[in-house]
């Protein structure tokens, strides 16, 4: 959503375009009862109000695989596991789950380009979580009916 705010620089006033950020579109993309009908996790997408905070929340893999489940086969995927401790082995299994099944269903490759299942280890690789989550919402954009980011 563009709002528009009046800049002068020298020349008269002109408008300067303010976009919602991508981690912004993705809360909302995400926070769809299409996309996630109901959070396993606490807080909740509607109490993420950073792009941290996103970034906390998805860092472990588990809704991750939780979404793409039940919005390409209607069930969550089996051998997620929930209980990762912020263990980076655990939380890696579980995103290394969410991109084997999206290569092999969406047919994307490379999802979170060469970093795959560790692209959470550092907050500075997120914006790579950001691009391949909006790869994913254009492709299924007409199958489940909500707009992609």
């Amino acid at each position: 959503m563009a709002s528009s705010l009046w800049s002068s620089s020298g020349g008269g006033a002109r408008p300067k375009e303010i976009k919602e950020a991508d981690w912004e579109k993705c809360r909302k993309w995400l926070n769809n009862k299409t996309v996630t009908p109901t959070s396993a996790k606490l807080p909740g997408l509607d109490e993420v109000t950073t792009e941290y905070e996103l970034y906390q929340y998805l860092k472990d893999g588990t809704e991750l695989c939780r979404v793409i489940g039940l919005i390409t086969s209607k069930h969550v995927l089996e051998g997620i596991t929930y209980r990762t401790n912020n263990i980076s082995n655990l939380e890696e299994k579980n995103v290394k789950l969410f991109i084997s099944y999206v290569e092999r269903e969406l047919k994307l490759q490379n999802i979170f380009g060469s970093r795959n299942e560790q692209v959470f280890r550092k907050f500075e690789s997120f914006y790579k979580v950001l691009e391949g989550l909006s790869k994913i919402s254009k492709q299924l954009e007409r199958k489940i009916n909500v707009p992609g980011f």
